[in-house]
Formats: structure tokens, C-alpha cells, sequence
């Protein structure tokens, strides 16, 4: 996973994740957690870990598939760029 902000005027910061070591089982279940804990009533209730780990499993998959996938793309008015691919 790559991140990429450019500000105008600013150096550019790229950040390079390796997609396994943020799309695992110990994440999923960290997720399972935080969603638990911090999404309020039935919107996160039933949200279980083998889903984390299933979604985690087909964003590996679409890694290997789609390399270079842009997930977010924002563009700001005042020239800011921020990009994030898988």
C-alpha cells in the first residue's frame, strides 16, 4: 500500500506499507475490537472477526490481481494531492 500526500509548496511524502503487514489475521482481530469498542448500538454488533479476516484475505487477492489500484484519491482546492493505491 502506498500513500502519497503532496502539499503545494511542500516536499511530497511517500509512505510504502507492505500490504501482508497490514492485512492479516492479528489486524483483523484488532479491528474486530476497535469496531466493537468504538462503533455504538447494532451498527457494529455483528461485525465478527472471520469477516475482518475474510475482507483482509480479498484485499490481498485484488493486491495480486490490480497492483496498483488507487483506493482514495482526494484533491484539494488549495493544491494539496493525497493518493492511497494497494
Amino acid at each position: 500500500m502506498r500513500i502519497l500526500v503532496h502539499a503545494a509548496g511542500d516536499k511530497t511524502i511517500r509512505v510504502v506499507f507492505p500490504t501482508r503487514l497490514l492485512f492479516n489475521s492479528l489486524t483483523a482481530l484488532l479491528a474486530k475490537t476497535a469496531v466493537q469498542k468504538y462503533v455504538p448500538g447494532e451498527a457494529g454488533a455483528h461485525l465478527q472477526a472471520h469477516d475482518i479476516r475474510r475482507l483482509m484475505r480479498e484485499l490481498n487477492r485484488m493486491k495480486r490481481i490490480h497492483p496498483h489500484l488507487e483506493l482514495v484519491s482526494v484533491d484539494s482546492a488549495d493544491g494539496d494531492h493525497i493518493r492511497i493505491t494497494l
